[in-house]
């Protein structure tokens, strides 16, 4: 009888288990990005279905599938990917936080959405700011973690999140020290305070202007206008 009993309380718990909704069983995560992707599969070439800013918390899927995609669920209803690095409480590689390298290798930074990456002085988000490093720089990976990497760039040393690191070499990036503005519809370009299409606009240039590069980058580069420096979307740029 004790037995029987037993056995009815455990089909009842697991019953109760069953019948919970999936995010009742689910981890969540906040959005640390300005503004962050959800994308039909996991990769940066898929189609996105769906922008969400800084601080949307979605219910999370599946983070051990793929390296460094995670599968969500928004508020909406609606289901896809996210890139780890832009989540809270979401590792960046499903290899484990332990996992560490000292052999120095190149490689170069990447972004889902196109955005420059923090160089910070130590492994933390709360870390100072050593510089701002546009999608595809090449930097030397001193150590590598599964969360956070020691790399070198130029003179200047720091972290970034692992997740920003590709071994794959960008397309060949102009490398002329100077640039004219262009524009199909024959518009102005905006010139923006930090890479990212949310930054504040600086200035607005003239089609046919000239620019000094700074830093090129696959998909932001790094000018100055004038007395002014800000960034300009490398496609709206013809290298002299």
């Amino acid at each position: 009888m004790k037995r029987s009993m037993r056995l009815l309380r455990y089909l009842a718990l697991a019953l109760f288990v069953l019948m919970l909704p999936l995010s009742a069983l689910a981890d969540t995560a906040t959005v640390l990005a300005s503004a962050l992707y959800l994308r039909e599969d996991p990769s940066s070439g898929a189609a996105p279905i769906g922008l969400y800013r800084y601080g949307t918390e979605v219910t999370v899927l599946n983070t051990s599938k793929y390296k460094n995609w995670a599968q969500v669920r928004t508020k909406d209803g609606k289901e896809g990917y996210m890139y780890k690095a832009y989540l809270s409480s979401v590792k960046a590689s499903s290899t484990g936080s332990t996992r560490t390298s000292s052999t120095k290798t190149t490689k170069y930074i990447y972004s889902d959405n196109g955005g420059s990456v923090n160089l910070r002085k130590k492994a933390s988000t709360s870390s100072a700011l050593v510089d701002r490093l546009l999608v595809g720089t090449k930097v030397t990976v001193l150590s590598e973690g599964a969360t956070w990497s020691h790399v070198q760039y130029g003179s200047k040393t720091g972290y970034v999140r692992s997740a920003f690191l590709t071994s794959q070499r960008p397309a060949s990036l102009p490398t002329g020290k100077s640039a004219t503005v262009t524009a199909a519809a024959g518009s102005a370009v905006h010139l923006r305070q930090s890479a990212s299409t949310k930054s504040k606009v600086v200035e607005s240039i003239k089609v046919g202007s000239t620019v000094s590069i700074l830093s090129w980058g696959s998909v932001w580069t790094h000018v100055r206008y004038g007395s002014r420096s800000g960034y300009i979307m490398t496609r709206y740029l013809q290298s002299k």
